[in-house]
Formats: structure tokens, sequence, C-alpha cells
């Protein structure tokens, strides 16, 4: 939600909500390696800045101040609790993600080479574990009525350390496709050029 808006009489209420999801269309069906890697990074960005930024260590907090709120702004909080919005969330990207060719119901694609590829199958499978661990346990805690969610956020936090040894992995793959090795050198050892 963007934005709530009532009119001088507080009669009418105004919602302005943007779905993540329309602004971006499927690319392909069978994307390549780079793209493969990309949207990973894109996805892995987007876990840490709508989820994992915004609840990790607030889940009680948002309970107390949306949920439990009187406030008229804040109906819709009331009718969302917090596990269920992280699971939407999560929803969301993870539709992203099969809408790109990424299907954590199938195999595991082949982006890296050698170890790194048994590396990234392993947190591969340890996100997937969390995900649907994640899903069960926000809504048992939601049902519970407490405003206490301390399974919820043990899950994020591991989650957080699943998203950050991905990312770990999936930058320096996209650079090394990307970055002819030379420039790379180069900008590591003196940095990046200047133009003037």
């Amino acid at each position: 939600m963007e934005s709530y808006a009532k009119d001088a009489s507080g009669t009418k209420y105004r919602l302005r909500v943007i779905f993540a999801e329309a602004f971006v269309s499927p690319l392909t069906d069978s994307p390549g390696l780079v793209q493969l890697l990309s949207n990973g990074a894109r996805l892995a960005v987007r876990t840490q800045l709508e989820v994992l930024d915004r609840y990790l260590g607030h889940t009680s907090e948002i309970y107390r101040e949306k949920v439990t709120s009187n406030r008229p702004e804040d109906e819709v909080a009331r009718n969302n609790p917090v596990g269920r919005r992280v699971v939407e969330t999560l929803d969301a990207i993870l539709r992203e993600a099969v809408s790109h060719g990424t299907r954590p119901s199938e195999d595991a694609p082949l982006l890296f080479e050698g170890e790194a590829q048994n590396t990234y199958e392993n947190i591969r499978t340890r996100e997937i574990q969390v995900l649907n661990e994640l899903k069960r346990v926000a809504e048992q805690e939601d049902e519970s009525g407490k405003g206490e969610y301390p399974e919820t956020e043990r899950l994020l936090a591991d989650l957080k350390t699943v998203n950050e040894d991905y990312l770990a992995i999936v930058l320096p793959r996209i650079e090394e496709l990307l970055v002819p090795e030379e420039k790379r050198r180069t900008e590591t050892i003196t940095g990046p050029s200047k133009m003037c």
C-alpha cells in the first residue's frame, strides 16, 4: 500500500496499492545463464528490501503498532496479520521468479562450474526448506493472536543468511560472465578508471 487518504467528511477512503508484479512481464520461459543469474540476484535484493529489512526484528513491533491499533488508517493492517504479510510478500517474489524461469519444483539449473554448483544447490535447498517452514510457522503464530513471532523471526534470520550466501556466489559469477578478466584485475588493483 503506497498511500492512504480520506475525504473531508471522513466517510470515504482511498487507498493506492501498487502491485510490483504489474511492472514486470515474464521475459522468457527458457532464460539463458546470465538472465537466470541476474534474475536471481534481483530477487535476492527484493527479498532483502521487501522482507528482511522490513520484518526481521520488527514482527512483534508491527503487530503492536498496526494490528492492535484502533486508528482508522490501520484498518487494512488489522485485517492482515504480520505473518500473512511476510508470506504474501515472499509469495509475490516467488511468483516473479517462476515467471522468469526459476522454478523451485524443478531440478536446480546449471549456473556455476565445479564445486560452486554444489554450493549453489545446497543454498537453494536450504532456501526452499526455510521458505516452506516460514509459511507454516508464520501462519501458526498469526493464529495464536499473541503478537509474538519467535519462530518467524528465527526463520527470517535463517533466510537472511541464505540470501547473503546466495549473493556472495552469484554476484562474482555475474561479474565473471560480463566483465572481461583483464578489466576485473585492473579495476581491483587500481580502482575504476575515471572519465575526464
